[in-house]
């Protein structure tokens, strides 16, 4: 049986071994998040760190444009934490920026809050250049707190980003946001599936290699901060979680992810076109921050992204031709596409996801969907981010910009 699913040339056998190891890293590495994000985080991590860990904190939050789905009520969320010895720096990057005013609105008469108008970015990211520019302002902490405003966090969350930090040999601690799509539409769909794998990558990737961080969510002591020159490399690179990702890898420091701090959001890209740029983005920060990672990704990627394209082929060769389907390769395709869904049933075991009918029909095209972003980023040097075409030499560093 298994040997005519495989067909009967080396090259489909071959191909079959192939898919089948992508399958099982895939499969191991969705189930060990949901073991991590269930189970292990919170029975045996969690308990190790001291709760009476209370340090001084300055949360800092990057604004632009004010368009985010329900800015108003997120911008709230960051002073409504059960946590008494912290303030909350907004940064934007102009006095005309169209958040100005509500931000404002929101932080007027509140004593723990503050605007920062950090002005235009010329060498490095614009979120970058606004959060270096919070951090000068900040009132001397004991931890920095970053986090974009396209989220809503609940009352404990500080308390949890910040917990582990108690363990002087973490260096930095992270959370995630999950994406929930409402109407399921195929750039939703998209954008879900691309997220939600990239949660089960920085999961794993985080436990066996401190390799992962998402700037939604991040925090690390300010003497951490400085001692790692974090400042320095900030204000020549693109953004702000690879750059501190690669840091903490060079220098043989430990980061955690941290579940309690998973941010659930149905604030989600609505065409195709949109969530491909968002994911070739994220990859090209891979391509920028962690080339090794991305050079032996990038050919597991271009043979996958192929072997979903031959299913196709496969079949119509086998319907009108004498050569059967599995003679065709055909099999592992199908393996391929089977074992990837099987594996991404396990997303309601970690949070909200769209209906389950729409999800299988529309899972292939979404996986084509990401896998194109991922192969594009191979013949790109440049990033277009808020508005900003960023030219990047191959150490990452800015070497020029142009607002458009």
């Amino acid at each position: 049986m298994l040997c005519a699913f495989a067909g009967p040339y080396l090259w489909t056998r071959l191909l079959l071994a192939f898919c089948g190891l992508v399958v099982a890293g895939v499969f191991l590495s969705t189930f060990f998040t949901v073991l991590y994000q269930r189970v292990l985080y919170k029975k045996v991590f969690r308990p190790r760190f001291d709760p009476s860990f209370r340090p001084s904190c300055t949360v800092i939050v990057p604004c632009k444009g004010g368009a985010t789905k329900n800015f108003e009520e997120n911008l709230k969320s960051f002073l409504r934490f059960s946590y008494d010895n912290y303030q909350v720096i907004y940064t934007v990057e102009s006095e005309s920026d169209g958040a100005v005013a509500r931000i404002r609105d929101v932080i007027a008469g509140n004593p723990r809050a503050s605007l920062v108008i950090a002005g235009l970015a010329t060498v490095c990211g614009q979120k970058n250049f606004n959060q270096l520019a919070a951090v000068k302002k900040a009132n001397d902490p004991d931890v920095y707190v970053f986090a974009d405003v396209d989220i809503s966090p609940r009352p404990e969350w500080l308390s949890e980003i910040i917990l582990p930090l108690s363990d002087p040999a973490i260096a930095v601690t992270t959370g995630f946001r999950w994406l929930h799509a409402e109407r399921g539409t195929l750039g939703q769909q998209a954008h879900f599936y691309m997220n939600s794998f990239l949660y089960t990558i920085y999961s794993t990737a985080s436990f066996m290699g401190s390799v992962g961080l998402w700037g939604g969510s991040m925090a690390m002591r300010r003497k951490d901060f400085e001692a790692l020159g974090v400042a320095a490399r900030w204000s020549e690179t693109v953004v702000d979680d690879s750059s501190l990702s690669q840091i903490i890898k060079n220098q043989k420091r430990r980061s955690i992810l941290v579940p309690t701090c998973i941010t659930h959001t149905d604030d989600l890209i609505d065409s195709v076109r949109d969530a491909t740029r968002w994911f070739e983005r994220q990859m090209m920060f891979l391509k920028l921050y962690q080339r090794t990672l991305w050079v032996v990704a990038m050919p597991i990627i271009a043979v996958t992204f192929l072997t979903i394209l031959w299913l196709p082929v496969a079949i119509v060769v086998g319907l009108f031709t004498p050569v059967s389907f599995f003679a065709m390769g055909g099999g592992a395709s199908l393996f391929l596409l089977v074992g990837k869904l099987a594996a991404d049933l396990m997303y309601p075991a970690l949070g909200a996801m769209p209906r389950l009918g729409s999800f299988v029909m529309l899972q292939p095209a979404a996986l084509c969907v990401f896998l194109l972003s991922c192969i594009r980023t191979a013949f790109k040097r440049t990033i277009v981010w808020s508005g900003i075409r960023y030219h990047l030499s191959f150490t990452g560093k800015v070497t020029g910009l142009e607002r458009l």
